[in-house]
């Protein structure tokens, strides 16, 4: 099964599955080289939804678990932590470490092969990436900048984020700020590529939801597009290794920047907004 720098084509259908159901970081990536292996194995094709008990395989642990980016002294209790949680998720018909521990051995339940057939819209995903990182909020992160990462206007809200820090029903800011800082620190490094995050808030001040868009130069935000949040919304940018809060003089002024990415609006659009 070995190739180097996989990467795991997913249906919109079975990414959404996977993003919200909050795995644990080794349980993402041990179901992302699952999905891997059906591909190379050919299944995803509808006889299989009505013959799931023949998507039985397995794989060694000691090759599988480095595609999938298992490592340290403790990786071994990493994929059995991985098996008992995604038995867990009615995924699988049966999943399982067998041969002493030295092998995992699955059987796909129906629902996801049904769920990964219709690949019109899929989300391609890179095993090296994910396995850089660190918590289940990082991999949902990167999992949805990667999915945006081909739109002309790339963005994503991030109150359906199952690992988002919560207060209430509402998202705790003040624990997501630094951690957002940090990934747009680890995964933003390319060169002209900046961050705005739209805190949308409620009559109360609490965070209903954040948006983050993405703005390199290959992107096409146009006009006020990329700075346009609902009323009393805090708007924030983040470029050159840190973030800060926009005021709207500054937007306004951003707003006929020509720079990479970014159509400015034009002055006669600029006057009647005005």
């Amino acid at each position: 099964m070995f190739v180097k720098n996989p990467r795991v084509q997913l249906s919109w259908q079975l990414y959404y599955k996977l993003i919200h159901q909050n795995l644990s970081v080794p349980s993402y990536r041990v179901m992302l080289g699952i999905v891997l292996q059906h591909e190379f194995q050919e299944h995803w094709h509808d006889i299989y939804c009505d013959l799931p008990e023949q998507t039985e395989s397995w794989a060694e642990l000691s090759e599988f678990r480095k595609i999938v980016g298992l490592s340290g002294r403790d990786w071994k209790k990493q994929c059995a932590s991985a098996v008992e949680e995604l038995s867990g998720t009615g995924w699988f018909a049966d999943i399982e470490l067998v041969h002493g521990n030295r092998s995992i051995k699955w059987t796909l339940d129906r629902a996801i092969v049904e769920a990964q057939l219709d690949r019109d819209k899929y989300v391609l995903l890179s095993l090296e990436e994910i396995a850089a990182c660190r918590t289940s909020l990082e991999h949902q992160f990167v999992s949805e900048l990667t999915r945006t990462r081909q739109m002309k206007a790339p963005e994503f809200d991030c109150h359906a984020l199952k690992a988002v820090p919560k207060r209430g029903n509402n998202i705790d800011w003040k624990r997501f700020r630094p951690r957002l800082e940090r990934f747009f620190d680890k995964w933003g490094r390319d060169e002209g590529t900046s961050f705005v995050v739209g805190t949308a808030r409620s009559h109360l001040g609490d965070v209903t939801n954040v948006t983050i868009r993405t703005r390199t130069s290959h992107t096409n935000w146009f006009g006020w597009a990329l700075y346009k949040f609902p009323p009393n919304s805090r708007v924030y940018l983040y470029e050159n290794g840190a973030m800060r809060q926009l005021g709207a003089e500054e937007i306004f002024r951003k707003v006929r920047e020509k720079v990479p990415g970014f159509i400015p609006a034009k002055k006669r659009q600029l006057k009647r907004a005005a």
